[in-house]
């Protein structure tokens, strides 16, 4: 049994909440207690201990890690001051958050000799991942985009130049490490089945199709006009190709027919309302769009919620949203993604909760890729505001297609570079790597190259030993090994 001791009681909740995420990774039971608590028949000089706090705890353990506690769980708690002090410090490749106010001179002094083994560190890896997995600055220094969603460039990761990093496992592997020495034992869970890390393809829907019945004259004209005969030519070819062939957006054959190639199990999400210029480009009750739903559905593709532009706020909308595509698929739709990615931190997952998901997959930032979470885990939400774990998972998206070609001007060959960078990143951490790839980025005519760089990765992917599954599946797979719990910690029914 691991014991496991924080002095901070006020916020023993979010505490419990870190050390759960972080040890429900490893083979290990574990307990918790207070300070106050540590000197009972239970404790002996053998037992394996961690503490977390800002002075060690009066007990003698030959096998104890000491974590040193930062002042985020404190007076000025979601409040400007209790943000991290910049420039933050580094532990070799890792990024320090949040540091300790231990009076040692190292982030890490160690003991080991026999069979004593002693560690005591300043990096804060409690704070400092509750920092990021919960989102915690975009409610304490909220910042919004033009279609209010918090920017890349306002977060921390992002100016302190750590957003390729899944912080958060690093941070675990630490703990691993440390505990390692004291408990030999300890393994890793295996959640992927044997396999070195889990990928999760994904397919927003927002288009279904490029052209509508009428030529598109207006952009042909133009572009002859202004001297972009090449263009006008080129727009012209593919819109007759559409009418006599197929349209370039309508990629959906090929999409699943590669997936089946490469042994991957896709997720679609689809729009089913929404009241703005950035939806209805199809409905529900069309015919071919719910030939298509059940397609991908039989042929054992996932399909999911792409919530509409405004429901990133509104229960009640989300809810008629899942109802319209839950009556369309003839099942219960698991999980949903939001349009734009639009997200207010904790109302978002909220109104998931109501809505009765079983997963959000939205977590990502439009103009840069990477780890806006710090982590490559499926994980629970943590809601600040309320001080309570949120019934819902939450896997962020590591990779979209979007923010290479349209936001970041990208050839190919470096989206390439980019996607392999991520999926190696993951894979150290054994974590899952989810893309998200549009139908509408496999139009030669909009975005060059972006077929070939789709395959390429999928091809890269194919080649390492993976756990290829849908989203749901990942969800699934994960909680069940996760809800194996030490005694000391409340199961979830």
């Amino acid at each position: 049994m691991l014991y496991v001791a924080y002095e901070n009681r006020r916020f023993s909740i979010p505490i419990e909440y870190i050390f759960n995420l972080m040890l429900s990774t490893f083979e290990v039971e574990w307990k918790f207690l207070n300070y106050g608590e540590l000197n009972t028949s239970e404790i002996s000089e053998q037992t394996p201990l961690i503490s977390y706090g800002k002075r060690k705890p009066g007990v003698s353990c030959t096998n104890h890690i000491h974590i040193y506690e930062s002042y985020l769980f404190g007076q000025d708690y979601l409040k400007p001051e209790s943000m991290p002090k910049i420039p933050i410090s580094w532990f070799e490749d890792i990024p320090i958050i949040y540091k300790g106010e231990g009076k040692i001179n190292e982030w890490i002094v160690s003991y080991r000799k026999d069979k004593v083994s002693y560690v005591e560190t300043n990096i804060d890896i409690l704070a400092s991942s509750f920092f990021m997995i919960t989102r915690y600055e975009e409610v304490v220094n909220p910042a919004e985009d033009e279609y209010q969603r918090f920017p890349a460039n306002a977060s921390l990761a992002y100016r302190q130049d750590f957003l390729g990093v899944p912080v958060v496992n690093a941070y675990i592997e630490l703990l691993y490490i440390w505990l390692k020495r004291m408990v030999p034992g300890i393994r890793r869970k295996r959640f992927w089945n044997g396999m070195d890390f889990a990928i999760c393809i994904t397919h927003d829907v927002d288009k279904l199709k490029k052209f509508s019945l009428i030529p598109p004259l207006r952009r042909i004209f133009s572009g002859l006009i202004n001297g972009k005969k090449a263009e006008s030519l080129s727009l012209t070819r593919h819109y007759l190709e559409a009418k006599l062939r197929a349209d370039p957006y309508y990629k959906f054959d090929y999409l699943m027919d590669l997936s089946e190639k490469y042994g991957f199990n896709s997720s679609y999400y689809f729009i089913s309302g929404g009241k703005t210029e950035y939806e209805n480009f199809y409905q529900m009750k069309n015919p071919q769009v719910i030939k298509l739903i059940k397609k991908i559905s039989a042929r054992g593709f996932e399909v999911g919620l792409h919530s509409s532009f405004n429901t990133f706020q509104d229960p009640v909308m989300l809810k008629e949203e899942k109802g319209i595509l839950e009556k369309v698929l003839g099942e219960q739709v698991n999980g949903v993604r939001q349009h734009y990615l639009r997200w207010k931190t904790p109302q978002s997952w909220r109104v998931r909760v109501e809505a009765g998901f079983k997963y959000d997959t939205s977590l990502t930032f439009v103009s840069h890729e990477g780890f806006r979470c710090g982590i490559c885990f499926p994980y629970r939400p943590f809601d600040i505001l309320k001080n309570k774990v949120l019934d819902i998972w939450e896997l962020p998206v590591t990779s979209m297609d979007y923010t290479f070609f349209g936001k970041q001007g990208l050839s190919p060959e470096q989206v390439l570079r980019r996607n392999i960078y991520l999926i190696d990143t993951v894979r150290k951490y054994r974590g899952v790597f989810v893309l998200l790839w549009h139908n509408t980025s496999l139009n030669e005519f909009s975005y060059q190259g972006g077929r070939g760089v789709y395959e390429a990765i999928l091809r890269y992917l194919s080649k390492k030993r993976t756990f290829k599954g849908t989203v749901l599946d990942v969800v699934r797979r994960w909680s069940k090994n996760e809800s194996e719990r030490g005694p000391g910690d409340k199961k979830e029914e």
